[in-house]
């Protein structure tokens, strides 16, 4: 197989088999999977195969173009096929608890999906799980609703009874199918949000996992931490600077000058590799600030000046126009909005 491909986003085999599995049941996709994906069965049931996240976003455009289940994402999202587990779902089995599944989760989330990144916000009532794209176009609603009702999905199954969330919030307007929403995630349902997320409180997170094996969860961190350690996968330049910003945010002013240094490359390569992906270096740190910038300020354990501090500003009067340029509100404001959704 030509390996070429992997220096594009990937996801699991077992994540695109899943996908096709459901859409092949409502006649979507055609029952001959080497014509729609380019690969056999037995292929894709190999727990370490990666293929092109362009696999999969085909086939949600494909369910997108049938058009008869415009909720294929909740259908997709509700949907466990023990036949079809990969990896992550191996650690989330021998977890021991839901709160360790979903930490797990976001922390290993790679190895299902790379254009996908998932963070969690501890909270005194519990956590926050915020869902967001690490490349443009891969997560429309379908992929969201995917996104969230699975894990409402998954969490049920390993707990072994009933779970709804909080409160659940979604990028996207309100869908004409909104009452299948409530029977998913309860009655608390935030349409036009900034960002996807789940609500879940300490009790629910506490639940313990029958099928938790410590000595099997062990093992297969150790066999994870190996797999990406010994990967062949390349990571794209922007994901790679993403990364870094993330990393040096606190307190930090850098340039492109100085990521460029960490990743051995002129900042002239730096440039021209990030402009073949569309995108350059002032637009990620702006994103990476946005995204941290409302988790600190979602949380109720930073105080304005230190977030202003915490993202690399050097002024708290920089961040706070930074904030309302991206917001168009203040970061006290944003605060105190989502402290009245709790």
């Amino acid at each position: 197989m030509n390996t070429d491909i992997y220096k594009q986003p990937t996801v699991s085999a077992s994540a695109i088999l899943d996908l096709y599995d459901v859409l092949r049941k409502r006649s979507i996709v055609s029952s001959d999977i080497n014509s729609v994906l380019g690969f056999n069965r037995n292929e894709l049931m190999n727990i370490q195969m990666r293929v092109p996240a362009t696999l999969q976003k085909r086939l949600w455009d494909l369910a997108r173009i049938h058009g008869k289940f415009p909720n294929i994402g909740l259908i997709v999202g509700t949907q466990i096929n023990e036949n079809t587990v990969g990896m992550l779902s191996q650690l989330l089995i021998h977890s021991s608890s839901i709160r360790e599944a979903l930490s797990l989760f976001a922390k290993n989330i790679s190895l299902m999906n790379e254009c996908e990144n998932v963070s969690i916000i501890n909270k005194s009532w519990g956590c926050r799980i915020v869902y967001e794209s690490n490349y443009a176009g891969y997560f429309g609603i379908s992929e969201v609703e995917r996104s969230l009702s699975s894990a409402v999905t998954w969490s049920r199954y390993l707990a072994g009874k009933k779970i709804y969330p909080l409160r659940v919030g979604v990028p996207h307007s309100e869908v004409d199918y909104s009452i299948e929403y409530m029977s998913i995630f309860g009655s608390d349902v935030r349409f036009n949000q900034k960002h996807a997320f789940i609500d879940i409180d300490n009790y629910n997170l506490n639940l313990s996992i029958n099928t938790g094996n410590e000595y099997i969860k062990n093992a297969l961190l150790n066999y994870v931490n190996n797999f990406i350690e010994d990967s062949t996968l390349v990571e794209s330049t922007s994901t790679k600077v993403k990364s870094i910003i993330e990393s040096q945010l606190e307190g930090g002013i850098f340039t492109s000058d100085d990521i460029a240094k960490k990743l051995n490359m002129s900042r002239q390569t730096l440039h021209r590799k990030l402009k073949k992906e569309n995108i350059n270096f002032s637009y990620l740190l702006k994103e990476v600030r946005k995204r941290k910038a409302t988790e600190y300020l979602f949380s109720d354990t930073h105080q304005l000046e230190d977030v202003s501090f915490m993202l690399g500003f050097k002024e708290p009067s920089a961040f706070y126009r930074a904030f309302k340029s991206w917001f168009n509100m203040t970061p006290k404001t944003y605060r105190k909005i989502s402290t009245n959704l709790i």
